[in-house]
């Protein structure tokens, strides 16, 4: 490949993509990353922008800020769906792990609305 056919390409966008995968969490972050696109929507990517700075000053400077089991439970849930099929112990912790990460960041969140709008909206 001597230049990329694409803009994505041309911009390193894609390496871009690669590092911010590098550090997800868990595979909902993943396929959220697969998610982003170029938009020209400037309300849409100057609130993209303000969330992204809020959540950086949040992880860099909250100690109270606990985000540490995001973990993908679908295939569980799926799994609990269907009849005569029960979830094991070990689901069953990591469903709690992350319903208590959901509810500590959520927390966080409004006790801070005011601090940090963007994520609040």
């Amino acid at each position: 490949m001597l230049y990329p056919n694409d803009i994505s390409t041309k911009l390193g966008f894609d390496q871009i993509l690669q590092l911010v995968k590098d550090r997800c969490k868990s595979t909902l972050g993943l396929e959220q990353v697969d998610r982003i696109r170029f938009s020209n929507n400037y309300e849409l990517v100057d609130k993209l922008l303000n969330q992204t700075a809020e959540y950086s000053a949040i992880i860099t400077a909250e100690e109270s800020f606990q985000a540490n089991y995001f973990i993908d439970t679908r295939s569980y849930l799926d799994h609990a769906k269907v009849e005569g099929t029960f979830l094991q112990e070990d689901q069953f912790k990591e469903i709690s792990k992350s319903l208590s990460t959901i509810k500590s960041v959520s927390n966080f969140l409004v006790r801070r609305e005011d601090d940090f709008p963007y994520l609040n909206s």
